[in-house]
């Protein structure tokens, strides 16, 4: 349940007599989101499906370097930016030449075999 607005558009408290209402009124079943592309498929439009299980590991950790052969990240002057990416895809990689998704062990068939996003996964990195 969203927050409801008070008239000066602040969020106000859901109170225990909406919190029953949306358990009892609520519609909690719908239909379910499209059919993932099966990994082994090649081409055509790709659907990575609905992230529904249980992830392999909980952490991710990266050493950022430059792409050169220093083996250690430049920071930029003052006024330049500097970015990278962190959960790329199979088709999504940014250049990167990874896919940071981590293996669904337990899945309904129909839903994502990688958690794209990497819910509940703590990015720890550091620049060398």
């Amino acid at each position: 349940m969203f927050a409801k607005k008070n008239a000066d558009g602040n969020d106000c408290a859901t109170t225990l007599a909406e919190w029953e209402d949306l358990l009892n009124n609520g519609n909690f079943t719908c239909v379910r989101d499209i059919i993932r592309t099966p990994t082994d498929v090649k081409g055509g439009q790709l659907i990575y499906g609905r992230v529904a299980g249980v992830s392999e590991g909980a952490t991710w950790k990266v050493n950022l370097i430059d792409n050169t052969k220093s083996q250690s990240l430049t920071i930029p002057q003052p006024g330049k930016a500097i970015s990278y990416a962190i959960t790329t895809l199979r088709s999504g990689r940014l250049g990167t030449q990874q896919s940071q998704t981590a293996k669904i062990l337990v899945r309904y068939p129909d839903t994502a075999d990688k958690a794209h996003g990497n819910y509940g996964v703590e990015y720890n990195s550091v620049c060398l």
